[in-house]
């Protein structure tokens, strides 16, 4: 049973609907993170840091805490992977 919900709106109602909106679950700078990882996917932590500069490693420890991303030890960086969650979070 999945107790979650998501609320696609046009772009036009979002300031009205953002009153009503008080937790977000990822920061803007993890979702740009994220956003980056899911058009790269199976990126490794080095070359999200080559892109993306040092911000990304609490980023990433952001996502893989809510659960959007896992990393798996490669070598002496790791490869992050997208999940479940992220899939259905986003509706892909």
């Amino acid at each position: 049973p999945n107790d979650r919900w998501v609320l696609r709106i046009k772009q036009q109602y979002g300031p009205a609907v953002r009153q009503f909106a008080k937790e977000v679950e990822i920061s803007k700078h993890a979702l740009k993170t994220l956003a980056f990882i899911a058009k790269n996917e199976n990126i490794t932590k080095r070359e999200l840091f080559k892109k993306l500069g040092s911000q990304i490693y609490s980023d990433v420890d952001e996502l893989e805490k809510k659960g959007f991303i896992k990393t798996i030890p490669q070598g002496r960086t790791s490869k992050i992977k997208l999940t479940h969650k992220f899939n259905e979070y986003f509706g892909i």
